[in-house]
């Protein structure tokens, strides 16, 4: 092989390596996400949720969005940042804090809120991963019953349709990522992090360890990069 052969490999590897670099900074990725339109927000209680990607949502996104998340414990970190900041206009999730503070914006805000159980929130946005038009609920009732456009009869037994989640845009959190987007969860950032991450249109990554593509032990790797379109890195200062 010729030096002019080799300096050419060396030149289409470089640009192979940037096509595959999916890091950008975290103002304009988090700018470009549409008002009006739906947000998964990864993590439960703020254990591993993407606490850079939320307060750089409140800075250079006003929404309003709707927000799909595990729970919202507290205005001081995870869901409930958007929330004080009057930034959701429906909430999906499975538990709703009785803080006082969070019941009174909900309130304030007229908060449309949509609470179902942590189970189900989790299948719901699985069966949206997967184009799944929905699944089908066994309906518990007394002796009465309403039939709605949202319940099925299947040999003889009547059935609740409940419906996927997929949102235009996940925030997630991950411990480790390839420039790819190839990601490793550390602990409990693998709650809602893993599958909120298949389940969007537009999916952006913080983490605070960074590495070149092809340098993570693919035997470690828990969501493929194919999934992830953005991704910033962050300073180590949130757990």
């Amino acid at each position: 092989m010729s030096i002019q052969d080799i300096q050419q490999d060396s030149v289409r590897n470089a640009d192979h390596r940037e096509a595959l670099d999916k890091s950008t900074d975290l103002r304009s990725v988090l700018a470009n996400i549409p008002q009006n339109s739906s947000i998964s927000l990864g993590g439960i209680q703020g254990v591993g949720s993407p606490e850079h990607l939320i307060e750089g949502l409140i800075q250079h996104n006003p929404g309003p969005f709707t927000l799909v998340a595990a729970d919202v414990s507290s205005c001081d970190f995870g869901a409930g940042k958007l929330i004080a900041a009057g930034m959701v206009e429906k909430l999906i999730t499975s538990r709703l804090s009785d803080d006082e503070q969070l019941e009174h914006l909900a309130e304030k805000n007229n908060l449309i809120i949509e609470i179902t159980s942590q189970s189900m929130l989790a299948e719901r946005i699985r069966i949206g991963a997967i184009g799944s038009a929905g699944i089908l609920m066994p309906a518990h009732s007394n002796n009465t019953y309403t039939q709605s456009d949202n319940t099925v009869i299947v040999d003889g037994s009547i059935y609740n349709i409940e419906m996927p989640i997929q949102s235009d845009t996940a925030l997630i959190r991950a411990f480790r990522s390839d420039k790819f987007g190839n990601l490793i969860f550390r602990k409990s950032e693998g709650n809602f992090n893993p599958t909120m991450a298949t389940a969007a249109q537009n999916v952006i990554v913080e983490t605070s360890e960074l590495f070149e593509t092809g340098d993570l032990n693919t035997e470690q790797i828990h969501t493929s990069g194919v999934f992830i379109d953005s991704i910033i890195e962050t300073p180590r200062d949130y757990q």
